[in-house]
Parts: structure tokens; sequence; C-alpha cells
């Protein structure tokens, strides 16, 4: 062992592997022996461009950089191998802001190429969805990657995609819409199948929000059904051509929009049918879920669980969710949660309990425990367009349980309402 030759800088990258992969957020690692003096240089100018809150790309660069003025014969500058995130700042306390002190302009100013303007985008929706990031400090910076670089790569269908998500997540519906059909109509072909499923989700839920901020009766709502419908003709041709339990899921939504549409209008026959095709959406990929055990297999059942509350709810020989499957959406919820988290597995523990109580007409007694578990998953992930999904579903049971239920009952599933309104109105 002592003989075997010794790899330093593979040695040097394990650990800070490994130490990423156990949640620490930066590593530098020395890939060979240093030299005293330049290190020494190093390390104080690391540590007091962190202090000021630089960066940790830019403290990392500093520190390099006065390390080989200190001794331009020496390779301690370079010996210094950087992990992780490259945008993170010092934080002296929990209460203050994790901002980024360049400007967009200095920040972007390594993008030199297709990929690292995707990657530059591909950040921004990642720290807006699951880092806290301000929608209007994400919309800056994607405006400036947008005007800076937009005619130059623009045209790439991967690129325009990039620009798309990044535009949906900071919950400008516009402008991602918009990308995503430029990169539909790239002609290098590089933008993924999953924009053509996506460009008609954001179809489906910005034709939604129009028809409910408009007056019923009003063309306004004659346009949105017309383009809700034209996307679910999107989404299902995608759903025939090739099924996945993420498209009829996207079907079963899009319906459950119309749904919304024709229940503010009144029509309650419409209403029905199209819960009815929402239903039967989810169903399909609920089978395909089982069959593949797919491990989201909670999410078209949940969803079909609530389309059962919103027919029944108002029947008083109804019995109920059955306690089977309600077991059985709790226990994969609980697998994912254990196994591989995200937002909607969470997020769903919480709509299951909530669809149980409505179900058991016991909301008001559950409502602080309810409202406290969906403030602590905001605080943890305040993505608009994740809560705005969790609104919808919230809108479309509790609206029709508030019509049947007592005036306790009626409170409760106003305050819900409120609080993931809120949520996916960004506040």
């Amino acid at each position: 062992q002592t003989l075997k030759r010794f790899d330093r800088a593979e040695f040097a990258w394990g650990v800070a592997d490994s130490l990423i992969e156990i949640g620490v957020r930066c590593v530098i690692a020395a890939g060979w022996a240093v030299d005293d003096g330049p290190a020494k240089i190093f390390a104080d100018t690391f540590y007091r461009e962190i202090l000021n809150r630089r960066p940790f790309i830019s403290a990392v660069a500093a520190a390099r950089e006065a390390a080989w003025n200190a001794d331009r014969r020496s390779n301690t500058w370079a010996a210094y191998q950087a992990y992780g995130d490259p945008n993170w700042v010092y934080r002296r306390g929990s209460g203050e802001a994790a901002v980024d002190v360049r400007s967009p302009r200095e920040e972007f100013d390594g993008v030199a190429s297709p990929l690292g303007l995707a990657l530059a985008l591909e950040e921004q929706a990642v720290r807006q969805k699951w880092m806290g990031a301000a929608a209007a400090v994400t919309l800056e910076k994607v405006r400036h990657l947008e005007a800076r670089f937009a005619t130059l790569w623009g045209g790439m269908g991967a690129v325009a995609e990039a620009f798309a998500v990044a535009y949906a997540e900071a919950g400008d519906r516009d402008r991602a819409i918009a990308w995503y059909e430029r990169a539909l109509q790239s002609n290098d072909a590089s933008a993924s199948m999953k924009a053509h499923e996506q460009l008609g989700n954001l179809l489906a839920r910005r034709a939604w929000a129009r028809a409910d901020a408009a007056q019923p009766g009003s063309a306004a709502v004659s346009r949105a059904r017309q383009e809700i419908s034209d996307a679910l003709r999107t989404l299902q041709a995608l759903a025939t051509l090739q099924p996945t339990v993420e498209r009829h899921s996207l079907c079963g939504s899009a319906f459950k929009r119309l749904a919304l549409l024709e229940r503010k209008e009144g029509r309650a026959a419409d209403e029905a049918v199209a819960l009815q095709a929402a239903a039967q959406a989810y169903q399909r990929a609920e089978t395909l879920a089982l069959a593949h055990e797919d491990p989201a297999l909670f999410y078209p059942a949940l969803n079909r669980m609530a389309l059962d509350l919103v027919v029944h709810v108002g029947q008083p020989k109804w019995p109920g969710l059955a306690d089977p499957v309600v077991t059985a959406v709790r226990r994969s919820l609980l697998d994912k949660t254990q196994k591989d988290p995200d937002f909607w597995s969470h997020a769903g523990l919480v709509e299951l309990d909530l669809y149980v109580a409505v179900a058991r007409r016991e909301l008001a007694l559950h409502l602080g425990g309810l409202r406290s578990r969906l403030a602590a998953l905001h605080e943890r992930v305040s993505a608009v367009t994740s809560w705005g999904s969790v609104a919808d579903n919230g809108t479309l049971v509790l609206r029709p349980y508030r019509a049947v239920a007592p005036a306790a009952e009626q409170r409760a599933a106003d305050e819900l309402l409120q609080q993931l309104q809120g949520y996916a109105d960004g506040r």
C-alpha cells in the first residue's frame, strides 16, 4: 500500500463528492501538496471575499489570482479544486438574505456558448423552484440573458426550451409559452418531446387563469374555453402517440381546469362531462403507473380521489373515500418521501389529509394542522407554478364542499383557499 501510486487529485475529488452528497454546499480540496506562502495568501483572500459576501466562484477566482501573484514560480494557485454551488453566498444568520451581490452582467460574463446559456437558465429555474429565489430577481436575470443572447442562440430549440422553463418557474406564463412555441418551431429539432406537453399544460393553465379573472359569460371566458380545448387536443394526441403517466395526468389536469371554467359559467352538465373525462385520464395514468411500478402512482390516484369528492361531496348517502384507496395512496406517498422526496410527495400528504377531512366533514377540526403543514412546505419550496397546481386542486374540491357544508366548515374552507391562493400568487 505504501509503494502503490497515490492519485491525490482523484482523492480530493472523492472527498469533495462525498461531502456534497451528504449536504455540504461548497468544497475546496487541494489536488497536490501546496507551498506555505501562497497557501496562506489563498486562504486569507478566499475568506475575506466570502465574508464580504462574494459568491463562491468569485472568491475562489480572487484567491487563485492572489496566490499566483504571491509566487509565480509555485503551482499552488492551481492546486485548489472547487466543487459545489458556484453562486453560494455566505450568510451570517438565518435571517440574512442569500443574495448574489453581482449585477446580472457580471454574473453572466462567463456565458460563452449555447450550453453555457442553457445551464445558466437552468440554474435560475432551479433557484426559483427549490431555493426560494425572489421571482422578481429571477425575472430580471432571465430577461437580461434574453436581451443579451436571444439573437445569438435563441433560434436553437434546446436554448429556447431553457428560456421557457426559466420563465415558467418565475411565473411569466406568456413569455414561457412564447419560448416553448419558438423551441418547437426551431429548425435544429433540439427541443425535447417534453416541450410539447409543457406547452399544452401552460396553455391550459393560462386559459383558466384568464377565465377565473373574467366576468361570467364574457368573451374572455369563451376564448379561454377554446384555448383549453386546443391544449387538450395537443395533449391527447401526445398521450395517444406515446402514452406516459405524465401525459395522461396532464390531460386530466387540463380537463379539471375546463370543469372549473364550466362551473364558473354555471354549466353543470358540461362541468360533469369535463370531470368525467378528467377522471378517465387520471385512471389511465394510474393504470400505467401500476403496470410499470412507477413511484409516482400517488399523483394520478390522488387526483382521481379529488374528483370522486367533487362528484359525491353533497350526497348524504355517499360512504366516503374507501379506506383501502386512502391506505394505498398514503403508502405510495410515504414511500416516495422516504426514497426520493420532492415537492409533490410532501404536498400530496397534506392534500390527502385534506381530502379525508372533507369526506368526513371535519375540515374545521383539522384546519390548524393543515395550515401549519402547508406553511412549513411553502417555507421550503415557494415555486409559484407548483403551488398554482395545489391551489387549483383546492379550488376544485373546496368550493363545492363549501356550498353544502355548515358555517364552521365554510370558514375553514375559505381560510385554506385564501392561503393556497396566496402561495400561488407568490405571496
